[in-house]
């Protein structure tokens, strides 16, 4: 008994003497430039918790989120959860008055400037704008442009006599030597078990566009009448997944087929990539229990790429573990292992002007049309598996979504500031539930073909 005793006594000396937990803010004395912002956290359910005197609702699970208005300058606040207090100084900073910032203006250039792209997957953009939404392409180191002039940090490019588009200024080099317009010197099409591939052998590389419905390349800075070339391949199904470049002068396009699906086991050899968000130096967002993003997205990845595999699945797994993976190395891993679909695991959060107890549930986010069938299905799948709130499908310039080579999606599995997203994410059975709810969704949307 005394031993019992003895060991129960330390066990009770190596926990914290108070249960008290603030996630966020990372700081006592942050710097935050908002209206508001809000306190997460995690504390004894037992004790009263306030904050400057207002009670604090304390989930069941002891997870809390609070939103506190900031006034300029220092903002103090008075954490009490029984007998512990935390202070936190937050510092609003003052609105400074900014003379009128002068609208760029386009310059022209007297004559048409040569240049030549510099860096792999450059965007060629519709407007002089650094946003997702106005990609026409990503083009080829090496690609000559033609630049009529420039505006607010972009080049403005002919494409042909009538076409335009615009290019950051940091991504190409001015050139002495001026282009020739290109030749289409021959076009030919063949096909593998997986691929329909159409071949343009050109004089050189140009710049083109690429518009998914109906799936059109443009190939422009060619010697025709019109100087440019369009052309939509023929194959009579969705698409799923494509890839579009350059090898040396030949213009490749690959249009993956849809693969043979068995209905009675519809995942059987189908590769799918599993990206769990973040790992290593990026820890992600915080929930308020305290767990990081990056550990929870990678159990719940973990789960997922198990269970995809029992069902026959070839999954490709981006990281195992907790370590540093760049976004565009987990675009490449799955491209290298040629996976069909990509789904990348991860938790929201929201920005100090909003309040956490408004938002919750699981979305999902695409960015090419292509994936937007597969998000669907899936969400709908997830909201009846597990019973989360439906937080929507959104279109959104993710890096890992702007994958065309397969279907690519990112699903945030719910909000890790919320008190009840946060328990929620952290139980098993909920877990398998969310799960269940994205394999389901697969397999629903594979059997529509």
């Amino acid at each position: 008994m005394k031993k019992l005793l003895l060991a129960l006594s330390i066990l009770a000396l190596s926990y914290p003497a108070f249960a008290l937990e603030i996630s966020y803010p990372a700081s006592t004395t942050p710097i935050i430039n908002s209206k508001s912002t809000f306190f997460i956290g995690n504390t004894d359910t037992s004790k009263p918790l306030t904050i400057n005197n207002s009670t604090v609702n304390v989930h069941k699970s002891g997870n809390f989120a609070y939103v506190v208005n900031l006034e300029e300058g220092k903002n103090t606040f008075t954490i009490k959860s029984g007998d512990e207090t935390k202070v936190y100084e937050i510092i609003r900073p003052a609105a400074t008055k900014c003379s009128p910032v002068k609208s760029a203006q386009f310059v022209p250039y007297d004559e048409k400037k040569s240049a030549i792209v510099t860096s792999e997957n450059t965007p060629l953009r519709s407007s002089a704008e650094n946003f997702g939404i106005n990609r026409l392409s990503h083009l080829n180191e090496g690609t000559p442009v033609n630049i009529l002039g420039e505006y607010n940090g972009f080049y403005k490019i002919e494409l042909s006599p009538e076409t335009y588009a615009w290019i950051l200024k940091n991504q190409v080099k001015i050139s002495d030597e001026q282009f020739s317009p290109a030749k289409i010197l021959n076009f030919s099409s063949s096909e593998t078990p997986e691929y329909e591939i159409y071949e343009f052998e050109l004089s050189g590389k140009v710049p083109y566009t690429l518009l998914e419905n109906p799936f059109t390349i443009t190939l422009y800075n060619l010697n025709n009448n019109d100087g440019f070339f369009k052309f939509s391949p023929f194959y009579n199904h969705r698409q799923f997944g494509y890839s579009t470049g350059f090898e040396g002068n030949k213009f490749v396009l690959k249009v993956r087929k849809v693969p043979n699906i068995n209905k009675n086991h519809p995942l059987k050899n189908i590769k799918i990539a599993i990206d769990a968000g973040h790992g290593g130096k990026e820890s992600g967002a915080r929930c308020c229990s305290g767990i990081l993003e990056k550990d929870l997205n990678l159990k719940i990845s973990n789960k997922l790429s198990q269970k995809l595999a029992n069902k026959g699945a070839k999954v490709i797994k981006i990281r195992n573990d907790d370590s540093f993976v760049s976004l565009s190395d987990r675009i490449k891993i799955a491209n290298e292992n040629d996976a069909m679909i990509f789904i990348s695991i991860h938790g929201n959060a929201l920005p100090d002007n909003l309040n956490p107890m408004e938002h919750s549930g699981t979305s999902i986010y695409y960015y090419y049309n292509q994936a937007k069938p597969l998000a669907d299905s899936i969400l709908n799948n997830m909201i009846l598996s597990s019973g989360t709130n439906d937080d929507k499908v959104r279109w959104q310039s993710f890096a890992v979504v702007r994958n065309t080579n397969a279907l690519s999606i990112l699903i945030e599995t719910g909000y890790l500031i919320n008190p009840n997203d946060n328990w929620m994410l952290e139980q098993e059975d909920f877990q398998n539930k969310l799960v269940d709810g994205i394999i389901k969704g697969i397999e629903e949307f594979l059997t529509l073909y």
